[in-house]
């Protein structure tokens, strides 16, 4: 999971923070931008979770991802592919 993640866009404000446990996390500044991106993945099908203020510092806001042994390269690759269109569109009603 963590070489597709890191398919995201360097470009984006969005970023992908080091793990070396099946928990990884997409750092995606500001409550309300992380909860709409969250919802818009929710939306797609993916069980992802925004966390926010007061569990981590204002400003460092992320999207838990975690990876199990029964997910496929090609889930993953469709977990990117809807960050990165979420992200492309920038759809009024997730931003």
């Amino acid at each position: 999971l963590t070489d597709v993640l890191q398919h995201l866009a360097p470009t984006s404000s969005i970023r992908l923070l080091p793990s070396d446990s099946p928990i990884h996390a997409l750092l995606v500044p500001g409550a309300t931008r992380v909860v709409s991106l969250a919802t818009c993945l929710q939306d797609s099908g993916f069980d992802v979770r925004p966390i926010r203020a007061p569990t981590v510092k204002p400003g460092t806001e992320r999207i838990r991802i975690v990876a199990h042994a029964h997910n496929t390269t090609e889930e993953a690759l469709a977990l990117v592919a809807a960050i990165k269109h979420a992200l492309l569109n920038n759809n009024t009603s997730y931003f």
